[in-house]
């Protein structure tokens, strides 16, 4: 890292200190320096290293911890829901817009990996899979929420994009919900539980034909998104047609 000038302190910093997290100098899990040493290392006060690591903090992508310093998030937080709420509270805008955000990032995550190779921990792939299958079993669109999360992320870390890791840190909580609410649809023939089967062995095979691709096992791993897309987005629309039917009946009491 350079000596910082006089002039944008704040943001210079900011840029330098995430330009180390980008490039793997800090990697995930790792401490970085004191403050005093990194105000020392380039030359600013800090009072302005700290505005830099509070914005590094709002972004997901460093966390404090009393006593033992700053770190840089492990991606293995982005298996963690535990925290998470069950309830949607998004308008039907800020619904769709995640929805586009998940269609956006996923398609060029799939697209990176057949260019370039799959990277990172692969077994997450099958982990996420495999909790699937048995949530499914147990017809828990609960527990199958969060290995259809943990499946997606697997695809976003495996296609090497920092910044798509950085958004997913942002926005992980409502993409999460958002999944969950679709997934509810998993449920919408009970109790004839023949055809929530039928539901639920057609989100695992679509997540399979996924896995298969990406794994090049058989399969075009962008034919198949492009499928895995088109079925999401019918599941979408019949979840804001029951979502309306539901506006309207309240309005008419």
């Amino acid at each position: 890292m350079q000596p910082i000038a006089n002039e944008r302190r704040d943001d210079i910093v900011y840029k330098q200190l995430l330009d180390n997290i980008k490039t793997g100098v800090w990697k995930s899990g790792d401490k970085l320096p004191a403050e005093n040493e990194l105000s020392r290392e380039l030359k600013v006060s800090r009072v302005t290293i700290r505005a830099a690591l509070q914005r590094l903090r709002s972004i997901g992508l460093v966390e404090s911890k009393h006593g033992k310093g700053t770190f840089v998030c492990p991606n293995e937080d982005l298996f963690d829901y535990s925290g998470f709420s069950d309830t949607l509270n998004l308008t039907a805008k800020e619904y769709k817009e995640i929805i586009q955000l998940r269609e956006a990032i996923e398609k060029r995550a799939v697209q990176n990996i057949v260019e370039n190779g799959l990277t990172g921990d692969t077994e997450a792939f099958f982990s996420a899979y495999q909790g699937m299958e048995e949530a499914a079993a147990n017809f828990d669109y609960k527990e199958l929420t969060k290995y259809d999360m943990m499946f997606h992320m697997a695809v976003i870390l495996a296609s090497d994009n920092s910044h798509f890791v950085q958004i997913m840190r942002i926005f992980q909580e409502e993409y999460y919900r958002v999944l969950l609410e679709t997934n509810k649809l998993l449920m919408r023939d009970y109790p004839n539980m023949e055809k929530v089967k039928r539901h639920f062995d057609e989100c695992l095979v679509n997540h399979k034909s996924l896995l298969d691709a990406l794994f090049g096992n058989k399969g075009d791993a962008m034919e198949e998104q492009e499928k895995f897309l088109l079925r999401n987005k019918e599941r979408i629309e019949y979840f804001f047609q029951k979502h309306q039917m539901e506006q309207d009946l309240m309005k008419d009491r």
